[in-house]
């Protein structure tokens, strides 16, 4: 289909929707995680240059969810995301072939999007049909791509900390750099897929992830030790899901009270995080037991109980004292 013309990329796009009753909403989380890795890999692996990748993400998403809200039809808008992204990594390399020195090679971005939206989703007229009958889906399918969102912020801050760290270590071998690369990447899905599908049940407002900036920080200041920047990474994202864990907790204890819980989120996260900043649980030695506990690896939430960290605990009391 690389060459296919505008009418029959219509035809074939309409013969493949489907209906949204069909729609399996959770596993359109699953994919677009899948889809999300396959970007990000392979453009890293054939680039080596993170403003690519960011680029692509950006149209490859764009791809995914047009067709999604377009068709309900998770296989097309595999097939589509995927026809994106190899559109766009032959649009580099050929444009790159236009420039003897690497250094000065640059593109017209938006003239990108153009070639690629026009060869993938051109054809894509969506309209907003709202009926009692699949209201809720819909709203449900609403809720899941906002925390698809939360979920790109957070794989692409491990992709970007990882270039980061592993770059600025010239002596670490790229075949090493690769792996971690991949590892991280599988790692953080299993562990932030399972809750953000939960909060997507509940929850749709906004959320404040902790600030990355803290954690290089705190990695510019260490030795260049493997075992001592995975320590410090694990234990950062451990703290993001377990925060994540218990803003489902609190939305649906305020559910279950028929309370509005949008804004105080916010109030009740800046209130738990002056109780114990991430900072001290690098730092302090109060915390040691908290900064062992933490630097596990969380593979899957279903070997690993959040409920039971010391973290959790201890942060969930914060929040009831918040309320009292």
């Amino acid at each position: 289909m690389s060459f296919v013309k505008e009418n029959e990329l219509a035809d074939f796009i309409e013969s493949k929707r489907s209906i949204i009753r069909k729609l399996v909403i959770k596993d359109v989380l699953v994919n677009y995680a899948k889809i999300l890795k396959d970007t990000i890999l392979t453009t890293y692996k054939r680039f080596y240059n993170p403003t690519w990748t960011f680029e692509a993400i950006t149209i490859i998403t764009h791809v995914f969810w047009q067709v999604i809200h377009y068709s309900y039809n998770i296989k097309l808008a595999m097939f589509l995301s995927d026809r994106a992204l190899i559109l766009f990594n032959e649009y580099i390399d050929l444009a790159k072939l236009t420039y003897s020195n690497n250094n000065d090679f640059n593109i017209n971005r938006t003239d990108i999007k153009i070639f690629i939206y026009k060869r993938t989703i051109g054809p894509i007229k969506i309209k907003k049909i709202r009926t009692n009958s699949n209201k809720s889906i819909l709203e449900h399918l609403s809720r899941i791509q906002f925390v698809s969102n939360i979920f790109r912020k957070i794989i692409v801050n491990v992709f970007v900390t990882l270039c980061q760290y592993y770059e600025s270590n010239l002596d670490f071998p790229s075949s090493m750099k690769e792996k971690y690369v991949v590892q991280y990447i599988d790692y953080s899905i299993k562990m932030y897929i399972h809750i953000l599908y939960k909060l997507s049940l509940h929850y749709n407002y906004n959320i404040i992830l902790q600030d990355w900036n803290i954690l290089l920080s705190i990695l510019d200041n260490l030795n260049d030790i493997e075992h001592e920047f995975l320590y410090y990474f694990n234990l950062f994202l451990n703290i993001i899901k377990i925060e994540l864990e218990l803003i489902y907790y609190t939305t649906k204890k305020y559910k279950q009270l028929k309370l509005e819980y949008d804004s105080k989120i916010v109030d009740i996260l800046h209130y738990i995080r002056t109780k114990i900043k991430l900072e001290d649980i690098f730092k302090l030695d109060k915390y040691k037991d908290l900064f062992k506990e933490l630097c596990v690896l969380l593979s899957d939430e279903q070997l690993v109980k959040i409920q039971n960290f010391k973290f959790y605990k201890i942060q969930k009391k914060n929040i009831v004292e918040y309320h009292n």
